[in-house]
């Protein structure tokens, strides 16, 4: 049952149908239940007037950005040169760095000096532990903000690490 509901959606796929006709299964095999749903496109990030929790007004760059989105930024570098470069082709200054719930400057851990070192190295100054080897990029969630202090919220940075 399950092995025939996926090869019909990788069918559907190589055909190159529209979103619309593939569906999300859902089976419990301790329950009788069987659940078809159709697939959503992800949320498009707009600009705000009022955030409700950063009580103030929150632009979206780019406009109309989706989770899908990533910002693309090739290694090696350092977040210096990360948040150099994030600044010139979208116009914000990143305040906080993260990656995978390890903050590796902002607020939380406000150590300036580890501008000058890269994703790699600031997570293991911070975590204590060396980023795993295998994984050819690092997701760097960050929080933005525009020259005026308005608050921005950004695409995930992908860090090609080779």
């Amino acid at each position: 049952m399950i092995v025939g509901l996926v090869g019909i959606e990788v069918f559907k796929f190589i055909q190159k149908a529209k979103i619309d006709v593939y569906r999300n299964g859902f089976c419990n095999l301790a329950l009788p239940l069987w659940v078809l749903s159709e697939t959503l496109p992800p949320a498009k990030k707009q600009d705000k007037e009022f955030d409700e929790v950063l009580l103030g007004p929150v632009k979206a760059i780019p406009t109309g950005w989706t989770s899908w989105d990533k910002i693309d930024v090739k290694g090696p570098k350092t977040l210096k040169e990360i948040a150099k470069d994030v600044k010139e082709r979208y116009g914000v200054n990143i305040s906080i760095w993260e990656v995978e719930g390890v903050y590796l400057l902002g607020a939380a851990a406000p150590k300036t000096e580890r501008l000058d070192l890269t994703p790699e190295q600031a997570y293991k100054a911070e975590s204590g532990k060396d980023y795993p080897e295998e994984r050819k990029y690092i997701e760097l969630a960050c929080d933005a903000e525009l020259d005026d202090m308005t608050d921005c919220v950004i695409p995930k940075v992908k860090y090609q690490r080779k």
